[in-house]
């Protein structure tokens, strides 16, 4: 199943925080296949859709469309920080294959 990583988690949690939603709110992965590439979306959700794969990762409760969990089976979601040449570093999510340790 898609892994979580304890960056991203923490990133989740705030967002979630700072949109002032519900902490039983879940982080909802969805997606399809667009130009050949697919194309994952990332939001949140009061609760699965009944073909979901769902876990609890780093406190936050994963909600895995069933039309992305295969292909997303061995990734991970995380977050990076890229500073741009005026000093300020938005964080984003990005998807990559699991790290093996």
């Amino acid at each position: 199943m898609l892994k979580l990583t304890e960056h991203a988690a923490t990133a989740l949690e705030a967002h979630r925080r700072e949109r002032d939603l519900p902490e039983h709110f879940g982080v909802r992965v969805t997606g399809g296949v667009n130009g050949g590439q697919l194309d994952v979306k990332v939001g949140f959700a009061p609760e699965p859709a009944d073909t979901d794969a769902v876990a609890e990762q780093h406190g936050l409760k994963l909600f895995v469309a069933e039309n992305v969990a295969g292909p997303l089976a061995d990734a991970e979601l995380d977050v990076t920080v890229a500073v741009s040449g005026d000093g300020a570093a938005p964080a984003r999510l990005v998807v990559r294959p699991q790290d093996g340790g």
